[in-house]
């Protein structure tokens, strides 16, 4: 999750010490790519930060100094409140995996089932030299979801019969073919 600039620099603008800390009157951002919103994180990113600034406070006498708390206990306190925050927020305006990749639920019901176009047919270029049932076009939108929504926030995932009993609420494909020709990575490699 990243930690959003404007609801960052709100909830440190509130408390901030400008004669102490480094980062006082400037708002800056730390992105964490694993994706968590935590204390921990939030230290690493003030970290490089606090290099790159030249900055004599540890990370956690700065992220101190900067939320107006004495201890590392309050901090991440605060820190997972907020984080709380942000998670219910994301999770209250997230939409239906369907709505991202504009497909009724029953077709991503039977894709996951290992039924539908998208697995059933195989590229192929025709007699005039044009390529049919090409899934990067077929299914373009699962790569802009991927690259977009999927890397940034959330959605709401399926409850489908058949997926079994994942205890990482996970969806995975297993595929019994391959339906891109000319790829040489596998029986359409022809």
């Amino acid at each position: 999750m990243k930690f959003t600039t404007a609801a960052l620099t709100c909830l440190l603008a509130q408390t901030v010490s400008a004669q102490t800390a480094c980062f006082a009157n400037q708002n800056f951002r730390i992105d964490d790519v694993g994706g968590e919103c935590s204390y921990n994180d939030l230290i690493e990113g003030l970290e490089v930060r606090i290099e790159n600034k030249n900055c004599d406070n540890s990370a956690q006498e700065e992220l101190r100094l900067l939320l107006g708390v004495t201890t590392n206990s309050e901090a991440k306190t605060i820190i997972g409140e907020y984080c709380d925050e942000q998670f219910a927020l994301q999770a209250e305006n997230s939409k239906h995996l369907t709505d991202y990749v504009q497909k009724p639920d029953y077709f991503l019901e039977e894709y996951f089932h290992g039924g539908t176009k998208w697995n059933e047919e195989i590229q192929y270029t025709d007699e005039n030299g044009i390529d049919r049932n090409v899934l990067a076009n077929d299914a373009s939108r699962v790569n802009s979801v991927y690259d977009g929504r999927a890397q940034n926030g959330m959605m709401l995932m399926p409850e489908y019969d058949g997926l079994g009993d994942c205890n990482n609420n996970a969806i995975y494909c297993c595929w019994a073919q391959d339906r891109q020709a000319n790829d040489n990575n596998s029986n359409c490699a022809k």
